[in-house]
């Protein structure tokens, strides 16, 4: 693991972030890689609210990711609601 910096959403600021240098299997669709990820975070938090996305554009902006799991992994991801 190494810690990098990445950009945060206020401009001239960074912060740290574990990079795990983790891949893809091969073979490993992002297709699937995606609906394992949504179904396991489902399984672990619930359904997602509206008031709850409430919450979080309140505290994070329109700040899209909050971790960025897809991005190391090279995996195409779309914005859903």
């Amino acid at each position: 693991m190494e810690i990098v910096y990445l950009p945060h959403y206020s401009p001239g600021h960074s912060v740290p972030f574990p990079w795990f240098r983790v891949a893809k299997a091969e073979g490993e669709t992002d297709e699937a890689i995606v609906q394992w990820t949504e179904g396991s975070a489902v399984e672990i938090l619930g359904d997602y609210s509206d008031k709850e996305h409430a919450l979080r554009i309140a505290i994070l902006g329109r700040a899209l990711w909050l971790n960025f799991v897809f991005e190391e992994l090279r995996v195409k991801y779309t914005v859903r609601r």
